[in-house]
């Protein structure tokens, strides 16, 4: 079992002129990352955590979510990865792929696409007895639904 324990309004990153540069983009994103998994270290060291949920979108995609899940092995930490609520088979199979190469997940693994009416990819990600199949396909192994994202976007 875990318990999410959201950041504290006071826990705003302050990146440093300095790192600031011509191109923030390319500029802030390693030094406010390596900030960042500094503060939840420190902020593991003083909360005794036993686990963390690692989520797509808020740590910057597969390569975030792989990087964190790296802290959290070198940690000790527990995993758990948490899809959104009401995401599409895109984003769930992302959230799959990143499941299949972490080495322990004993939090588990979530996608939030399972109570969606519609779905944008030609065969919608579904749990069956408790499990997944990861998608084999090129990519992260959907087809997009062209029809079915005009049809959700009108």
């Amino acid at each position: 079992m875990f318990i999410g324990i959201p950041d504290g309004a006071g826990d705003r990153l302050e990146v440093p002129l300095e790192l600031r540069g011509s191109d923030p983009g390319r500029a802030l994103a390693p030094a406010a990352e390596q900030r960042v998994y500094r503060r939840r270290i420190e902020a593991h060291e003083r909360s005794g955590a036993g686990g963390v949920s690692l989520k797509l979108i808020k740590l910057g995609g597969i390569s975030g979510v792989m990087r964190g899940a790296v802290v959290c092995d070198t940690l000790g930490l527990e995993i758990n990865l948490a899809g959104k609520i009401a995401e599409s088979s895109i984003a769930a199979a992302a959230n799959l792929h990143c499941a299949a190469a972490i080495s322990d997940l004993r939090f588990g693994c979530s996608t939030g696409n399972q109570s969606n009416a519609a779905d944008v990819t030609e065969s919608p990600i579904l749990m069956s007895d408790g499990e997944f199949n990861i998608p084999t396909g090129p990519g992260l192994g959907v087809e997009v639904d062209e029809t079915m994202v005009k049809a959700l976007a009108s």
